[in-house]
């Protein structure tokens, strides 16, 4: 299929909620990787935050809305790469090489550019990683 075709694709309903899925999946995990129990703790220690510093009332929904929108356009890409051809296993290994390769490497630079240190790359590449690799299977299996 090529790249027209794909965008096309992506117009079907199917495609869109199988993205709608993906990225709400991966937002959950994100949910839980950042939990405090997690790695909640280290992430906040890292960035020189406690857990009075997260927003409270309207201001933190607005902020997950916007995080979740974000998720998804990654969602949507994912789909865009992976097109019909996956499977789980070809998908999930395909958004591990897409998070390696792209985000994590971004993740890197900027942490470079900002001096984080090794653990809070880790943290915040991992869960790329991971989320990719969920998403990745979530489409090649459901599409």
């Amino acid at each position: 299929m090529d790249i027209i075709g794909t965008f096309a694709y992506m117009g079907e309903p199917k495609t869109l909620l199988v993205a709608l899925l993906a990225a709400l999946v991966a937002f959950g995990v994100g949910g839980l990787w950042y939990a405090p129990k997690v790695f909640g703790a280290y992430w906040m220690s890292e960035m020189g935050m406690d857990m009075s510093d997260h927003k409270a009332g309207s201001a933190k929904w607005v902020g997950m809305a916007k995080m979740y929108a974000l998720t998804l356009v990654q969602a949507i890409l994912l789909v865009v790469v992976l097109g019909q051809i996956a499977t789980a296993s070809t998908g999930a290994l395909l958004g591990v090489l897409v998070a390696m390769g792209f985000v994590a490497t971004m993740i890197g630079v900027n942490n470079i550019a900002e001096r984080r240190t090794l653990k809070f790359f880790m943290i915040n590449a991992g869960y790329a990683v991971l989320s990719f690799a969920i998403m990745g299977a979530m489409i090649g299996q459901l599409l």
